[in-house]
């Protein structure tokens, strides 16, 4: 084990995503409030957000390809 991964400890926000990890794969239904339906609508609908690190990401060829 790393000495990082030994002094490591979680910060709140990990264990949550830990905790959703091990729940959320089981659930096959989700419910959530009608502004909440509208706010999660309205982020899909939303245009995608330029991130130009990831665009020269995908646009140069793989380790594989070199």
């Amino acid at each position: 084990m790393s000495a990082h991964a030994q002094n490591h400890s979680p910060s709140g926000s990990e264990r949550e995503n830990e905790r959703a990890a091990e729940a959320l794969p089981d659930r096959t239904r989700f419910e959530i409030e009608a502004k909440d339906w509208a706010q999660f609508q309205a982020a899909l609908d939303a245009p995608p957000r330029d991130l130009p690190r990831l665009a020269s990401l995908l646009t140069r060829p793989s380790v594989f390809e070199r």
